[in-house]
């Protein structure tokens, strides 16, 4: 415990200077989220093996809406 405390340059200890390192990655990624920068969703064109359906669709998407057959994704 000893090298927690050691001092590093103007009286800042590594114990200081590693909370204040975590703090700012905590409020960055807080800001981050509020910003708007998280996951975003990315649409594939999907097709239906029931009824020939084609359009796009999210990773959620498993069914067709009109005849509730499943989608497979198409190309890449």
């Amino acid at each position: 415990m000893d090298f927690l405390n050691r001092e590093l340059f103007a009286g800042w200890t590594v114990l200081q200077v590693g909370g204040g390192l975590l703090g700012l990655i905590v409020v960055g990624s807080i800001l981050g989220r509020l910003r708007g920068r998280g996951e975003k969703i990315a649409f594939a064109k999907k097709k239906c093996r029931g009824c020939g359906w084609e359009g796009p669709g999210g990773p959620q998407t498993k069914k067709c809406a009109k005849c509730g057959a499943p989608l497979y994704t198409v190309g890449r």
